[in-house]
């Protein structure tokens, strides 16, 4: 029998897989990511409650916590890995 090939980039050990897969809700929140990258502050808050009918805060209070979830990992790591050193770094930058 023969493995399936790590074909995500990341490490085989980077995140332990859960089983769990990510909600239709937490899908739209990280797929939002790519698509407000581009967008000013307001047009990202606009589209954020007009896409997601989430207030921005909460938008984000998500986004973070999903940062952590090894099945957002396992769906989109090049998101992951960009939003997590982001939060590292402005981490390091205020303590």
């Amino acid at each position: 029998m023969t493995e399936e090939p790590n074909v995500s980039g990341a490490p085989e050990t980077a995140q332990p897989s859960t089983g769990r897969t990510l909600t239709a809700q937490e899908e739209q929140i990280l797929q939002c990511v790519q698509a407000t990258s581009s967008m000013s502050q307001g047009l990202r808050d606009r589209y954020i409650r007009e896409v997601l009918g989430l207030a921005p805060t909460k938008y984000f209070q998500f986004l973070n916590a999903l940062l952590d979830e090894p099945a957002a990992w396992a769906a989109y790591p090049a998101i992951v890995k960009r939003l997590r050193d982001r939060r590292q770094r402005n981490r390091d930058l205020h303590w």
